[in-house]
């Protein structure tokens, strides 16, 4: 299980990747190092509702997303 994720600006790269539960505890935490593509692994994370957090030069952007299996 993983999430893929990527940048299509080359001047805007990756730099931090989190994943958060619906209770706001970090579960998972990746520092890409600005690259503009990365697959971050998601096993061993339960089903559920997540929220995940994208760091780049240009700010952050929170998204949700769920986890069925």
């Amino acid at each position: 299980d993983h999430i893929s994720l990527s940048s299509d600006n080359r001047n805007n790269y990756l730099n931090t990747i989190e994943i958060f539960n619906i209770n706001g505890k970090r579960v998972r935490k990746a520092n890409t190092d600005n690259i503009d593509f990365y697959e971050l692994d998601l096993s061993g994370i339960p089903e559920g509702q997540y929220f995940i957090r994208v760091s780049n030069r240009s700010g952050r952007f929170t998204g949700k997303f769920e986890i069925l299996k």
